[in-house]
């Protein structure tokens, strides 16, 4: 059976043909259907009149709702047997494609995949472990709390912006790499942790820092945006960026000493040295 419920109030024809409609629950059989084909418009029937289009406009709508509708229209087609029924175009391919990539799980899945894909490449240029993974430290910690500072303050989220999580994890790896790298040729260079952290911040830091903000202040000005979808995403970029600069500079400091410990290496403290250094002269 075929049912003539593809229309409901969000959906208008562009299209009229009065001998597609018939009332709810009737049924069609494959001779009525194809002398309904016959008497379409030639620019509705394509590859040698065996399939047909027909043109429907969708009113505009949150691609929420704009999914459920094509649900609904799904749910009501009813083809006969050897007709085959379905649903395309754009409206289809954005409904489709928003409700795709809200998926929590998604998500969680592509900044994972962001997260390894940057690792290897840093394992493959460091040769090391962690080298490698401790810059990700804060990017990781940060990608959590950006989505919860974005629950909080009730930002919605599109196709855009929930796929901006890899953009934000390669700009924070290069933050992250460079004062990595610079902690280390300090500490190479003989400055203990302290001294090292405070002359790395105070050089690639500052910037960092600047770098960081100037990137946060370019997207925030799609905030001023009168298009909702470019100016949701502004939004999103901004809270996301602050975050994971945030996290750049004040979790990995943490992070750099910590893995120092972990993997065997020696601090030794200012005051240490200079004790030494005060009984070798006496």
């Amino acid at each position: 059976t075929m049912k003539a419920c593809l229309a409901p109030p969000e959906v208008f024809a562009i299209h009229k043909a009065p001998q597609l409609i018939w009332s709810r629950g009737e049924e069609c059989d494959v001779l009525r259907l194809l002398a309904i084909l016959n008497s379409l418009p030639f620019d509705w029937l394509v590859r040698r009149r065996v399939e047909a289009t027909m043109a429907f406009g969708i009113r505009l709508m949150p691609l929420e709702r704009q999914q459920q509708v094509i649900e609904a229209m799904r749910g009501d087609l009813d083809p006969p047997r050897g007709v085959q029924a379905e649903l395309a175009g754009l409206p289809v391919l954005a409904a489709e494609a928003n409700d795709a990539v809200s998926s929590p799980l998604r998500r969680f899945g592509l900044l994972l995949a962001g997260l390894l894909a940057v690792a290897l490449v840093l394992l493959v240029a460091l040769r090391s472990w962690r080298r490698a993974l401790l810059p990700l430290v804060p990017i990781a910690l940060a990608t959590g709390w950006s989505a919860l500072v974005l629950f909080l303050l009730r930002v919605p989220l599109n196709p855009m912006s929930v796929t901006l999580g890899a953009l934000v994890i390669a700009i924070s790896t290069e933050f992250s790499v460079l004062l990595a790298e610079r902690y280390r040729s300090e500490r190479r260079a003989g400055h203990e942790p302290g001294a090292a952290l405070e002359r790395t911040y105070r050089s690639t830091g500052a910037a960092v820092l600047a770098s960081g903000a100037t990137a946060i202040a370019g997207f925030a000005v799609l905030v001023l945006s009168d298009i909702r979808m470019l100016r949701d995403f502004g939004a999103v970029t901004v809270v996301d960026l602050t975050v994971s600069l945030l996290g750049v500079l004040v979790v990995l400091p943490a992070a750099l000493v910590l893995g120092e410990r972990w993997s065997g290496v020696a601090v030794r403290l200012p005051g240490r040295r200079r004790r030494r250094a005060a009984a070798g002269t006496a």
